[in-house]
């Protein structure tokens, strides 16, 4: 055998891989919602002004983080357990009424309290609040079941066909004279809505029942035994998010609404590079739940293949941070350091996405939910502190902040191989 040909027999080999497939097909998924999502808010600064583009995307961040509160862990609960249940229609019909069930309460407290928290919010805001949290908590649900079934091209399909219903929406709704806040939000919640509709139906066809399940209820007794596992995964989960979730808020708070626009922008493409570490920690996850694998050699895998990645399109950001958000509008480049500042972040977070999912992996709750609050909270607190000077300041806070995270997960990893 040539050494051509063995080279192409192990790339096969190792492309039939499930941990490589799923990685594989959830960063085409990442990389093409990335794309949409970035010409969608393009297109939405090249619409509207920035105060209103900063605005709302201050208030989807927060309502996100709303949704993943909603959302009690159920995630990486459905991911760990599915394939231990005898009836997983049963389990997924549980996990999705649950999260339906507290999405609605959260909700329900936003518009509920008096002067809404101080967010714009007139009554139809209001209803469109409600649905959009109820549609983001149940979401990465339903993901979940696709993920833990390892059929994750129907999650590229159905991202890329939301991606495009958005981004037709918002043209549309401002024809039709709807409100710039609300039109806003209105493209956001219908792409939700049906990415989450879609993934519910690939999801309930994949998982088997037994006869006698009890048809026509929801078998609340599915979740039963579950949850110290999603309760630690719970608090983890808000606190490993609230970064990206408060940091437009942050710039909007501290530095104006124009301010937290050009933080958006920003955000898109750390995100875009945050899913290279993201999609390879959700297939790592994914096959260290069944406990058939050598861990330390997936991990050393995973890592490597992270950063064979990431580091590359850091570089790339570097040179066209400028260029990429001239896109928005020239006053969007106001950002250029701050995006620089934060991708060079990315290359410790990558490491702090892996360090997590070994750790919560090897059942290790309480290190878990320790390196999380602790990490993300010196993350926050950096980034609030760099953005009372600058824009460029909110990124250099971002940076330090990652670092000193990597430095509590890898004190974890040391002290449990100690």
């Amino acid at each position: 055998m040539t050494t051509a040909t063995a080279t192409l027999s192990r790339i096969r080999h190792v492309a039939r891989e499930s941990f490589v497939r799923n990685s594989a097909l959830l960063m085409a998924n990442y990389v093409i919602s990335g794309l949409l999502g970035f010409a969608f808010w393009a297109l939405a600064a090249r619409m509207l002004p920035a105060d209103t583009v900063g605005t709302v995307s201050a208030l989807v961040a927060g309502l996100g983080f709303a949704a993943s509160a909603a959302g009690v862990g159920m995630p990486n609960t459905v991911v760990r357990y599915l394939h231990t249940e005898a009836d997983q229609r049963a389990f997924v019909l549980a996990a999705v009424g649950l999260v339906t069930a507290t999405s609605l309460v959260v909700a329900g407290a936003i518009v509920g309290v008096p002067g809404s928290f101080g967010l714009p919010l007139g009554p139809t805001s209001r209803i469109l609040v409600v649905a959009l949290v109820v549609a983001m908590a149940v979401g990465p649900v339903v993901d979940a079941v696709i993920v833990g079934f390892r059929v994750t091209g129907s999650i590229v399909v159905k991202n890329a066909l939301a991606g495009a219903v958005r981004i037709a929406a918002l043209p549309l709704l401002a024809a039709l004279g709807a409100d710039q806040h609300d039109g806003l939000m209105w493209a956001l919640l219908l792409s939700t809505a049906l990415a989450a509709l879609i993934s519910f139906t690939v999801g309930l066809r994949q998982a088997r029942s037994v006869p006698d399940g009890g048809s026509g209820r929801l078998p609340w007794s599915a979740l039963a035994g579950k949850i110290t596992f999603s309760g630690g995964n719970y608090a983890s989960m808000l606190v490993s998010i609230a970064p990206l979730a408060f940091t437009p808020i942050i710039a909007l708070t501290l530095l104006g609404p124009a301010a937290g626009a050009y933080t958006t922008a920003a955000l898109l493409l750390v995100t875009a590079l945050n899913a290279i570490p993201t999609t390879i920690s959700q297939s790592l996850f994914a096959e260290l739940s069944t406990k058939t694998h050598d861990t330390r050699v997936i991990v050393r895998r995973a890592l490597r293949g992270t950063y064979t990645l990431v580091a590359p399109v850091v570089g790339i950001v570097l040179v066209i941070a400028p260029f990429v958000l001239a896109v928005f509008g020239p006053e969007y480049t106001a950002a250029t350091w701050c995006l620089r500042l934060m991708a060079l972040g990315s290359l410790l977070g990558a490491f702090n996405y892996v360090a997590d999912v070994v750790i919560n992996a090897a059942g290790r709750i309480v290190a878990f939910t320790a390196v999380n609050t602790a990490g993300s909270a010196m993350v926050l607190v950096a980034t609030v502190v760099g953005a009372t000077h600058s824009l460029t300041g909110l990124g250099l806070g971002w940076l330090v902040g990652q670092g000193c995270y990597s430095v509590l997960a890898g004190a974890a990893l040391l002290r449990r191989n100690a």
